[in-house]
């Protein structure tokens, strides 16, 4: 796609109520994913959006969850306060 062109059809993007940028969003969603899919439920999926069973597919965030640093505490044990707290 010409860059104008790209430039174009973002300015026009920017002037869409917000219905419209729903099926924007849908129409841009099913350009992305291939028809020609190998997995099944990607198929099946595609099918029950055409059929107009379903108004979009949302796909998962598999973006790796950051590690989490342990915490040091002093004194005795966490669980052990917290259970004493609880008698």
């Amino acid at each position: 796609m010409a860059q104008a062109t790209l430039i174009r059809v973002l300015d026009e993007i920017m002037t869409l109520e917000p219905e419209e940028l729903r099926q924007v969003q849908r129409v841009v969603g099913e350009q992305l994913v291939s028809s020609t899919s190998t997995d099944p439920d990607e198929r099946v999926l595609q099918a029950m959006l055409r059929a107009g069973l379903i108004s979009e597919i949302k796909h998962p965030d598999r973006a790796p969850n950051p590690p989490r640093a342990l915490m040091r505490i002093q004194g005795k044990p966490l669980s052990e306060t917290i259970i004493e707290e609880r008698r």
